[in-house]
């Protein structure tokens, strides 16, 4: 759970963009579009950090790939990251109701504030290992994650 607050941490860093160098390279590039529901309420924002390697998903060190910030408009959230370069990913989530850049815990370290992953992957306290997260992103695509409390109740 602590990498997983790390890496929320890490999301401060809103919209970092990405310039045109994937296309200037040669890389294949495509939209990725992420769709959030199960929001309970149109408060804060919705946190992502996109990974592209196992080690910048886990690490605390390291940043994550990509991380942005989305508009939460009637309980669902719709995040566009274009020019991404094709290959493989994992997403991590949650709702910053407060919009302080932090995911917040309570006293015995649970997450107050709601969070999900890619492939509404579910991890046994804490944060799911990257091979259940993953995505192969070959072509333009919309992926839907759920924010429902009940669904990542452990």
């Amino acid at each position: 759970m602590k990498k997983f607050v790390m890496m929320c941490l890490l999301l401060g860093m809103f919209a970092l963009s990405l310039s045109g160098t994937a296309q200037e390279a040669g890389v294949n590039t495509g939209t990725l579009t992420v769709v959030v529901t199960g929001i309970k309420n149109n408060d804060g924002l919705i946190m992502m950090a996109l990974s592209n390697s196992e080690e910048n998903y886990h690490s605390k060190e390291e940043s994550p790939y990509l991380g942005m910030a989305g508009e939460i408009q009637n309980k669902q959230s719709t995040l566009v990251v274009e020019d991404l370069p094709f290959g493989e990913y994992a997403i991590k989530l949650f709702h910053d109701a407060n919009e302080n850049g932090e995911m917040d815990f309570n006293f015995l370290g649970i997450p107050k504030e709601d969070y999900a992953f890619s492939n509404n992957a579910k991890g046994a306290l804490g944060l799911p290992k990257y091979n259940k997260a993953k995505f192969e992103f070959k072509e333009n695509m919309t992926i839907e994650i759920s924010m429902s409390s009940k669904e990542n109740a452990e």
